[in-house]
């Protein structure tokens, strides 16, 4: 038989009470599931092609990166998660490249840099790299080809939500919040018969082509 502490219950206790708060800033289950099947069902012949493909082209750019600099694919893709934080896909790249180039991360805040140049020097990245999504990302360029973490960025949570500009409450923060978006597409995707990150980039490109943000956002504009 188990004894709980006092400090044991209080923190249960607080982690239920933010699991809360996090289901009264998202909707229910079934609502975001709606959203993204219909997120789905709308999305173009080019946009289901573009999101299937995604992740496999990072993987590509990855690859290249890791090839001319000589580097681990492993750290060019912990390189280019380290630097997403608030960055769209081509100056992700731009920047990644450069880092390698120079074997030093520039251009972006220090905290991105440090984490980059930690993986630059041999570290791992998934000790370097900090929060699910950008740990999802890095998991998701590496692995395209395998079921695993899915990236929930703030475009996601918009579209789980149903508008633009939801995330600005803050949902992510929230213990639980990652967790419960995330089960969502991995539900939808169980059905389809899709991989869990294919899904979000399919349902990310079709957001953003019917929102018109294709050429102002990214992927990774996290």
């Amino acid at each position: 038989m188990s004894h709980s502490t006092p400090a044991t219950v209080r923190g249960r206790k607080a982690r239920q009470a933010a699991i809360g708060r996090s289901a009264e800033v998202l909707p229910s289950a079934e609502v975001m599931r709606q959203n993204l099947l219909d997120t789905l069902a709308g999305a173009s012949p080019e946009a289901e092609a573009e999101g299937s493909a995604w992740y496999l082209a990072a993987h590509s750019i990855a690859a290249d990166i890791a090839d001319r600099h000589g580097l681990t694919l492993a750290q060019a893709a912990g390189v280019i998660a380290a630097l997403s934080p608030q960055c769209g896909w081509a100056e992700n790249i731009r920047l990644a490249d450069q880092a390698a180039a120079d074997g030093r991360a520039s251009g972006h805040t220090a905290d991105a840099c440090r984490k980059a140049d930690a993986i630059l020097a041999g570290a791992d990245p998934f000790e370097v790299l900090g929060g699910r999504k950008v740990r999802s990302f890095y998991s998701n360029i590496v692995r395209p080809t395998t079921s695993g973490p899915v990236t929930v960025d703030r475009h996601a949570v918009d579209m789980l939500v149903g508008r633009r500009g939801a995330v600005e409450d803050r949902v992510l923060e929230r213990i639980g919040a990652y967790a419960r978006c995330a089960a969502v597409i991995r539900s939808v995707a169980r059905d389809l018969g899709v991989r869990p990150h294919e899904v979000q980039a399919i349902a990310w490109v079709a957001w953003r082509q019917v929102h018109d943000v294709a050429y102002r956002y990214d992927l990774t504009d996290l």
